[in-house]
């Protein structure tokens, strides 16, 4: 009888992947060629264990115990050793009796295509640090407004105690896989990893090992908090369950909720009057966590950041020193980069125990090469980290994941476009970036809301010379310049579309005009172009601007049909090239909040999920 295989990757970014198929070389060369969802932005992969089961319903059930593994015991499996995996599980009575032998394809058996033996893992590599498992789902809690200040003591600032390695300690209120029981938000019956009881976030009992869970992503900015909840389906994050945004949070401001459940929206105003606007927005996103049926229990908070510099290409778990470092590139992205510091301390203080995990803007442009990366300035100024990042890598990992899923050219010469009141455009190859028009800050590049994008440094020393100081400069260049500098009228496209006049024309036709420039420059860092995507507030929904940019862009050959730009509004990923078109173009609308919540179940695993704590059955040898 054929044997139904369950197997585990390690990823490029060291997170692991399991699953089960019947013909493993078939599916292996599917990973290999990113044809798989998880798999297709972490390559390359490496097969490092798999078992054989002789029916689908045991090799499943296999797959869905190891997802919920913790990182620990997935590398005791690929290790072959069962004894400490036994010990890791401390659930004997639901231990069948293990094999004598590792169970590993026969060593007398050639290596599949791209596989290869069960490796232990490299000592060398760091091992991310897990969540301690039990804390309660946020009650609502008092949030003080010192929590938006650069100033708290680490020790309160909601951040757990930490060991050097960036490791939570055990607390009181939740103990580690080895040191006993842990509560949930409420007691009941339900068993956990350890003998003792729990209750899901409903009230029902149920076995831990299957409790639902999710993650919270949130963009904190200087007058608005976006939040949505994304649930943790198997090793993926499925769609989120309830979004919003806080807004008008500045001083003076009129400060309100709008948040969609279910398919329906509500606003709600708030009442700010007597305390921090922030500190409201937050307690009352507590409670509408807190109200809102059927919301799976909470495991991490996945913050955008914009900046992570050369020292962070890669989401981290926020500790003290991880912000403290993070602050210095406060003044390369002043919008931005202060106020999703401030958010990360705000949140870690008001979701006690929770982890707080970064995801950084400049993370998907670490693989641009220093050609393209370096400004012609001394060497001594690139080892100061004078260089281009590039920017709204969140928004570029996400839409190239969904043209993995639906272009055979996703591989190939790709030009994406987010653009709304922050713009750029970024050149991928192999489904990475390779030349980004942001640069050293996220002034550079596209004409945006805003922001004037590329200038002549000379200008500045005009200014300069005029007697223009820093603050003035720094206002001109990040918040009177761009659509609305332009135009005198807005920074938002849909009014100026709704504005007859030659100013509000003039100031579209540059910000076309300077997208057209720009895809040229990343057609040439290509060397030719197979795939546009447009992306981002404006790109997703402004018809005549993909169609303009598409007719001058037409010497690449791009054929953008009409019927069907108009028929994309935004609200799903849409092919829109005539049949003719020598380029694909699509829309694609971002999702960044999906990406942080992968990015922090790709981090920490979720320990507790489907089977955690409990050795079920084993393969066969």
């Amino acid at each position: 009888m054929k044997p139904f295989h369950v197997y585990l990757l390690r990823c490029a970014d060291s997170s692991y992947y399991c699953g089960h198929t019947d013909n493993l070389d078939m599916r292996m060369q599917q990973h290999h060629s990113g044809d798989v969802g998880y798999t297709s932005t972490r390559k390359p992969v490496e097969l490092v264990w798999q078992g054989e089961f002789e029916t689908r319903e045991g090799a499943l059930a296999f797959e869905q115990q190891i997802k919920g593994w913790s990182r620990a015991k997935k590398e005791a499996l690929m290790a072959g050793d069962w004894a400490r995996i036994q010990t890791l599980a401390k659930s004997s009575s639901t231990v069948r009796p293990q094999p004598t032998t590792p169970v590993h394809p026969d060593p007398s058996t050639p290596v599949r295509p791209g596989a290869s033996t069960p490796v232990r893992p490299d000592p060398s590599t760091p091992v991310r640090p897990e969540p301690v498992e039990g804390h309660s789902r946020n009650p609502l809690l008092p949030v003080h407004s010192a929590a938006f200040g650069l100033s708290l003591p680490k020790d309160q600032a909601g951040f757990d105690k930490l060991s050097p390695n960036g490791e939570k300690a055990s607390t009181s209120s939740a103990r580690t896989e080895r040191s006993g029981s842990a509560r949930t938000e409420r007691s009941g019956s339900a068993r956990t990893e350890h003998g003792g009881s729990a209750r899901t976030k409903t009230g029902g009992s149920a076995r831990t090992g299957h409790t639902p869970s999710a993650v919270l992503s949130v963009n904190a900015g200087s007058s608005s908090i976006k939040f949505a909840v994304y649930p943790v389906q198997g090793t993926g994050i499925g769609d989120a369950l309830l979004s919003g945004a806080f807004e008008g949070l500045e001083p003076q401001g009129q400060a309100h909720l709008s948040w969609t459940w279910q398919g329906r929206t509500q606003t709600q105003v708030l009442a700010t009057t007597a305390s921090d606007p922030f500190d409201t927005a937050l307690q009352i996103l507590q409670q509408r966590l807190t109200e809102t049926p059927g919301l799976p229990e909470l495991r991490a908070v996945a913050h955008r950041v914009v900046h992570g510099g050369e020292a962070f290409t890669r989401s981290v778990h926020v500790t003290p020193a991880v912000l403290n470092e993070l602050e210095r590139y406060n003044s390369l992205a002043p919008l931005h980069q202060p106020h999703n510091l401030a958010g990360i301390r705000a949140f870690a203080k008001a979701f006690v125990g929770l982890p707080q995990i970064a995801c950084f803007d400049t993370a998907y442009h670490a693989t641009v090469p220093a050609l393209h990366s370096s400004f012609a300035l001394p060497d001594s100024l690139r080892r100061q980290g004078v260089r281009r990042y590039g920017f709204h890598g969140l928004s570029y990992q996400f839409i190239m994941g969904e043209l993995q899923q639906r272009s055979d050219r996703a591989p190939s010469r790709v030009l994406m476009a987010h653009l709304g009141n922050g713009a750029s455009l970024c050149a991928a190859q192999g489904g990475l970036s390779v030349a980004t028009t942001m640069g050293f800050s996220a002034l550079d590049g596209l004409m945006m809301g805003t922001r004037s994008g590329n200038l002549d440094p000379g200008v500045l020393l005009y200014l300069m010379e005029q007697g223009w100081g820093h603050a003035q400069i720094e206002q001109l260049l990040y918040k009177q310049s761009g659509l609305l500098g332009v135009s005198g009228i807005s920074a938002d496209m849909r009014t100026l579309r709704q504005n007859d006049s030659e100013a509000a024309r003039f100031a579209i036709d540059l910000f076309a005009h300077r997208i057209v420039r720009e895809a040229g420059a990343m057609a040439a860092c290509l060397q030719g172009l197979d795939v546009i995507a447009f992306s981002g507030g404006i790109g997703e929904h402004d018809a005549a601007l993909r169609q303009q940019v598409g007719q001058q862009l037409g010497w690449l050959g791009v054929e953008i049909d009409a019927q069907r730009n108009l028929l994309a509004k935004g609200d799903a990923s849409m092919a829109i090239h005539s049949a003719s078109s020598a380029v694909e173009v699509w829309v694609i609308p971002t999702d960044e909040g999906r990406v942080a919540a992968r990015e922090a179940l790709a981090l920490y695993g979720f320990p507790g999920q489907a089977g955690e704590g409990q050795v079920l059955c084993h393969p066969r040898a």
